[in-house]
């Protein structure tokens, strides 16, 4: 009998915030987004994830 490895990937609601300072929304909004991807890379688990309903998933 083969042996195989199935991984399942699942998308779950989720979401986190973080604060940044900035003098006008131009400044913000370039801020945001390198700060935005620090936070998508980080390990920690999100301030909120919605169990409940899950939107889509996938097997391979």
């Amino acid at each position: 009998m083969s042996e195989y490895i199935v991984k399942i990937g699942f998308w779950l609601h989720a979401s986190d915030g973080l604060s940044i300072e900035a003098a006008s929304d131009a400044e913000a909004i370039a801020k945001a987004k390198p700060a935005a991807m620090r936070a998508m890379e980080d390990c920690a688990i999100p301030a909120h994830v919605e169990y409940d309903r899950r939107r889509q998933g996938m097997i391979s």
